[in-house]
């Protein structure tokens, strides 16, 4: 089956769960620093301690921050995260 894959990289985002809105970072990719997988989406929602398992949430990706890159270890990766989400704000 073909997809439409967005450029691999993190990405500002819409969250939309249920009829309520937020806001976020989306990371598209291989997850290269923690040794590659499939390409998934993973999405950090600022702000948000709901449990959402079960329901329908969709995440829009709005605008591009970075490209994906390896880092050379899971501390500068936490590092280079929390510089997006101040970038994202």
């Amino acid at each position: 089956e073909d997809k439409l894959v967005p450029k691999y990289g993190v990405y500002t985002s819409k969250v939309l769960v249920g009829e309520d809105e937020y806001r976020g970072i989306t990371n598209i990719g291989e997850k290269p620093t923690v040794g590659g997988c499939p390409v998934s989406a993973e999405t950090y929602i600022f702000d948000f301690d709901k449990d959402v398992y079960g329901e329908t949430v969709t995440v829009i990706p709005e605008r591009f921050l970075r490209e994906e890159r390896r880092f050379s270890s899971v501390d500068e990766l936490k590092e280079q995260l929390e510089k997006d989400i101040r970038n994202a704000r």
